[in-house]
């Protein structure tokens, strides 16, 4: 495997192997050289015929550069194309079989290929590139005088020189019959270096005939165009921009003498010569640079497109007839629903309609999968707010959300110290909504506070990127100053920006609130205090009230009247009532005599203990001597605090009791608050164990004596109440 060297005459020295081909090689895979009189040395193969190839054959590349003129754009648009990127390992014979390559010349080696004088039958027929002298090597291909017959034919690319070197191609004199011929690119010169085609003298056969852009002579290069002396022919007629001589390059066209000819005729600029270095307007319009029509609406990706349009259209089209049969052939329970429905909305309204509705969807989808919309959401978390007990009973039933999923969907509103936005926002909303409907009376409002235990903790939200647990009102500073009073008076303004009048307060008895109404200078003479010069009432709740009375009741003695009120007469009551079969007192329970730790805070047990019916029972089981005489004054005590939390807490005015009523300046209620305030006032606590008088230590007393106070005072002379 050094090589061989074919001599002059050396036409005979042919291998031959086992297929009967005759081939000359240079086996030292360097490079072929082609002497004088070689015209003989082809490659004939059934794949790749009349070939010389340099067996070195690693891998080769083969580029067509095209240059399409756009009319629109008057500019020229560069294609590449990578036509073959082939790789050969192993080279029995030598040759090139393929189908797709046939009959060309390629130096395998990338070194050169020197075409000498009279080497016209050195010829390239393939089905794609025929006729193409090719230098593999690109390095360059020199034309030398009288190779008028090297042309290129091709369906392609046809009679185009092309230097794969990308150099240069120099044609020489007498080079008129160098033509390419082609469907896309006719008889166009086209130096595939990109540097430049000069056109020498007698050159005017060169013509560009192509059915998009004909008859131009185009310098692929994109530096300059020259055009010679006696170039008269050199005619541009396109379809697009007919007669118009356009240097690619878009620096300049130079027009010599006797040019006349050179003339543009378009129908948007005709008989007009442009320099297309200057008409950057035109030549530099993009949109003249796209590719024809037929080209851009079948490129592989529209076709791709098209192709998944049309499956979608038709996925949808069967859709649309899937869900038309499926409404056609309802099932006979969805037909069933629909009747039974129809029937509900005659007897009930439109909310239990959409409940039972949604019921009847719910009942026959796993529980994982059940969906609830907004308002069983509003439903649900309100029915778990009144009552979870209720809540849990009710879901037995019923497909309603699990406490875990009411859990998450609380986590998603705010809960930042201080006045909730979104709260306020809401009941703005409310507000402006029936701004029109609602009186003066009606805009009246109080406000609640209340108290919580929170556990002594420090905890890091990583969400906020702060520690939870230090003291917080909801200004963004934390610290050990009380800011009740100044959070008090913001929520007052805020509810009177939005409209609403505020006329009193209500809290608890605790110890935060205590304090905060003797800042204000709350006393049962003025038990109230001014704010942006409006009077506003402080009410401390009365069910509380009533709470603190039976629990101090059962640490201490309560002296009034000469009369003494213990703990010990509702014990021994309780103690005989239970054994009876028919009771005096039958929702007496061991809860309400000796309740313990959140047994305390429930309102029903401490009213049901100071009512009517024990102060009743206890009388009947005095004047039977079961209980001591004493107990009268037990009874008595129950018995008026029983009606002050009727006169406190009425809510309809249909109740049984006439002071469980509303309050009216006509009512009884006003002689009976006039009785009470001076009673409450006489009232002495004492310890039954040390004998001390700690009247002065209750806060529920005073408390109740203010109330009583504010009623009576304004509806005995101002006339508050109607």
């Amino acid at each position: 495997m050094d090589f061989v060297i074919f001599q002059e005459n050396g036409s005979d020295l042919a291998t031959e192997d086992e297929q009967g081909n005759h081939q000359r090689t240079n086996s030292q895979m360097d490079s072929v050289t082609f002497e004088e009189n070689g015209t003989d040395l082809v490659i004939q193969d059934e794949q790749v015929n009349n070939q010389r190839i340099d067996s070195q054959m690693g891998k080769y590349r083969i580029f067509l550069i095209v240059y399409k003129h756009d009319a629109y754009n008057n500019n020229h648009c560069l294609l590449n194309y990578r036509l073959r990127h082939l790789q050969r390992k192993r080279l029995r014979d030598l040759v090139i079989q393929d189908e797709e390559v046939n009959n060309q010349r390629i130096d395998s080696q990338m070194d050169s290929v020197i075409f000498k004088e009279n080497c016209s039958d050195l010829v390239i027929q393939d089905e794609e590139v025929n006729n193409q002298p090719i230098d593999s090597q690109i390095d360059s291909v020199i034309f030398k005088e009288n190779c008028s017959d090297l042309v290129i034919q091709d369906e392609e690319v046809n009679n185009q020189p092309i230097d794969s070197q990308i150099d240069s191609v120099i044609f020489k004199e007498n080079c008129s019959d160098l033509v390419i011929q082609d469907e896309e690119v006719n008889n166009q010169p086209i130096d595939s270096q990109i540097d430049s085609v000069i056109f020498k003298e007698n050159c005017s056969d060169l013509v560009i005939q192509d059915e998009e852009v004909n008859n131009q002579p185009i310098d692929s290069q994109i530096d300059s165009v020259i055009f010679k002396e006696n170039c008269s022919d050199l005619v541009i007629q396109d379809e697009e921009v007919n007669n118009q001589p356009i240097d690619s390059q878009i620096d300049s066209v130079i027009f010599k003498e006797n040019c006349s000819d050179l003339v543009i005729q378009d129908e948007e600029v005709n008989n007009q010569p442009i320099d297309s270095q200057i008409a950057e307007q035109t030549l530099y319009d993009d949109a003249k640079c796209q590719t024809s029509k037929k080209l851009s609406n079948n490129s592989p990706r529209k076709v791709k497109q098209r192709k998944i349009i049309d499956r979608q259209r038709k996925r949808l089209k069967r859709l649309k007839q899937q869900a038309l049969n499926n409404k056609q052939k309802r099932r006979p329970r969805d037909l069933q629903k629909d009747k039974a429905i129809k029937i509900l909305r005659k007897f009930l309204p439109e909310k239990i309609i959409k409940f039972i509705d949604m019921q009847i969807d719910l009942h026959h989808k796993n529980p994982n999968g059940r969906r609830y919309n907004e308002e069983t959401k509003r439903f649900a978390l309100s029915l778990y707010h009144v009552s979870g007990k209720v809540y849990r009973m009710v879901a037995k039933f019923f497909s309603l959300p699990s406490k875990r999923s009411l859990m998450r969907w609380v986590s998603g509103l705010p809960r930042c110290p201080g006045l909730t936005k979104e709260a306020m926002n809401v009941i703005a909303e409310k507000v402006s909504m029936g701004v029109k409907l609602m009186d003066e009376n009606a805009k009246i409002c109080t406000i609640s506070m209340d108290e919580m235990s929170l556990k002594v903790n420090l905890a890091y939200d990583s969400c906020k990127d702060e520690i939870i647990g230090l003291k917080d009102f909801g200004d963004g500073e934390k610290g050990d100053s009380d800011k009740v009073k100044e959070k008090l008076f913001e929520a007052i303004d805020k509810v009177t920006a939005i409209g609403l009048t505020v006329t009193a307060i209500i809290s608890d008895l605790g110890s935060n609130f205590i304090k905060l109404a003797r800042e204000l200078n709350i006393t049962p003479e003025k038990p109230w205090f001014m704010h942006n010069g409006v009077r506003i009432i402080y009410i401390f709740d009365p069910p509380h009230l009533i709470k603190a009375v039976r629990n101090n009741m059962m640490n201490y003695e309560f002296h009034f009247e000469q009369k003494v009120a213990r703990w010990n007469d509702v014990e021994a009551l309780y103690a005989h009532d239970k054994t009876l079969s028919i009771r005096c007192c039958p929702k007496l329970t061991e809860d309400h005599i000796h309740p313990n730790g959140f047994k305390k805070m429930k309102v029903k047990l401490a009213t049901q203990v100071l009512s009517h019916t024990v102060a009743a029972a206890m009388l009947m089981y005095v004047s039977i001597g079961t209980l001591p005489p004493s107990a009268t004054g037990t009874s008595e005590l129950l018995s008026k605090f029983d009606k002050v939390f009727d006169c406190l807490n009425s809510s309809s005015f249909k109740a049984g009791k006439i002071l469980n009523r509303p309050i009216t300046s006509t009512s009884s209620h006003l002689q009976f608050m006039k009785e009470m305030i001076p009673f409450i006032a006489s009232i002495r606590v004492i310890n039954p164990q040390n004998k001390k008088d700690v009247t002065n230590t209750l806060k529920c007393l005073r408390r109740l004596q203010i109330i009583l106070e504010f009623f009576w005072f304004h509806a005995t002379t101002r006339g508050q109440f109607r």
